[in-house]
């Protein structure tokens, strides 16, 4: 009986490294893929410009959907029609801290 108790113990206590490892593997693949929507960029060909996609332009992109009667679908998804009037639109509406220009440091 002892033998089984000793055993059980041992067993768990080498599953728990293994399941530990695969737990952070998950959490940094979600942090990466995290900070890849957060670095996300697209141009505008409209007014020739870069828009930074972070969660407050997620939520313009959100609130442009609902003003418009527009489908909910993720920006990246949306066809280029979609996305050309919803910058067109993003610039007639300006966050307060929102000068209307993303583009590269370099390119100003």
């Amino acid at each position: 009986m002892k033998f089984l108790i000793g055993s059980a113990i041992l067993g768990c206590a080498l599953l728990v490294p293994v399941t530990l490892p695969a737990q952070e593997g998950e959490i940094q693949q979600h942090e990466r893929e995290k900070q890849k929507q957060e670095q996300q960029r697209y141009y505008d060909r409209g007014t020739k410009d870069w828009h930074d996609w972070n969660a407050d332009e997620n939520k313009n992109w959100q609130r442009y959907q609902q003003e418009n009667h527009r489908q909910e679908r993720e920006f990246s998804k949306a066809s280029k029609r979609d996305q050309e009037a919803y910058f067109k639109w993003r610039h007639q509406h300006p966050d307060e801290h929102h000068d209307g220009d993303d583009r590269h440091p370099e390119k100003r």
